[in-house]
Order: structure tokens, then sequence, then C-alpha cells
């Protein structure tokens, strides 16, 4: 999960250098609603395990 809300955003687009990529990630406007989504889709499965064990 975590690998997929983070392949997403790991390139930066048409001129945009590595660095900036990298340093205003949050600017770009989809880094919170990865982490919301991540959250959502994360929080069932750790609370099955933290309940059931692996």
């Amino acid at each position: 999960m975590i690998d997929q809300a983070k392949r997403k955003g790991d390139r930066p687009y048409p001129g945009q250098t590595d660095a900036d990529g990298l340093v205003n990630y949050a600017s770009a406007g989809g880094f919170d609603p990865a982490i919301s989504n991540l959250y959502k889709t994360g929080s069932p499965l750790i609370e099955d395990i933290v309940a059931n064990g692996p």
C-alpha cells in the first residue's frame, strides 16, 4: 500500500527538476489525498493484524 501511494508521486513532471520534485512534492496537491487514502485502506488491515495476529 505504501509503495502504491508513493509510486504516483515519485517522478517529476516534464520540465521539473528532480530536486524540485523532492522538495516541493506536497504543493503538487496529491500528497494529502494519498495519505488520507493510505490511512483509509491500511487501517482495517492493521486493526485485523492487531486483533487476530499475523
